[in-house]
């Protein structure tokens, strides 16, 4: 759905056709932000138990290099996307064109920023890098989250999908017998306090940069 304005209000006659047990099920969407409601939004998520995804095209604190990097962080890293929290403050509660409509809320009106209401996915099927909505998101973390990332600049894009995280993101592979006894994995296990066979998910860490 890209049509530069109706799709607020084509999500919202979706999800009342859900709502209201139409023989109806939309597995996947992609939608452009424009004018979404973040109650409509809240539903589908709490409600129809869509894994919701944000593309990070209009999303300019990353640029990923061909080679998977980011361009802006340290070579060869990804810096934390907070480090210039205090600078993106004044965008993520500016009043703009596209920011949601919403009776009573604002941008960031709990003060809780979309840093806390997203994780970064990376190797999602052919995505590189997406934002993973976190489950249970609030209307009023709704109404944060579809404000531009960018001061006024372009609404957000998104995916829907019943699609489950497992069913997303690559399975884990195994660490080989050899992995064991690297020094990269000797010191992940003396940061971690790691055991000495972890599973699969301990093997790398939580995922988190």
């Amino acid at each position: 759905m890209d049509a530069d304005g109706p799709e607020g209000e084509w999500m919202e006659r979706l999800e009342k056709l859900l709502s209201q047990g139409a023989a109806l099920r939309v597995r996947t969407i992609i939608v452009e932000g424009s004018h979404l409601d973040p109650a409509v939004l809240q539903r589908m998520q709490n409600k129809h138990n869509y894994t919701v995804l944000r593309l990070d095209q209009h999303d300019e604190r990353r640029f990923i290099t061909r080679q998977g990097w980011d361009a802006y962080s340290p070579s060869g890293t990804f810096a934390r996307l907070d480090r210039f929290r205090d600078k993106h403050a004044e965008s993520e509660r500016a009043r703009c064109k596209y920011s949601p409509r919403a009776r009573g809320l604002l941008p960031m009106g709990d003060n809780v920023s979309r840093l806390e209401l997203e994780d970064e996915w990376f190797g999602v099927r052919a995505m590189r890098h997406v934002f993973r909505i976190k489950p249970g998101t609030t209307e009023q973390g709704w109404m944060t989250i579809l404000q531009p990332v960018i001061r006024c600049s372009y609404p957000g894009q998104y995916v829907l999908t019943l699609d489950t995280e497992d069913e997303l993101l690559p399975p884990m592979k195994k660490p080989s017998p050899g992995g064991f006894r690297s020094p990269e994995r000797q010191h992940w296990k003396q940061r971690h306090g790691a055991p000495e066979s972890p599973t699969p998910l301990d093997a790398v860490g939580n995922g988190t940069f």
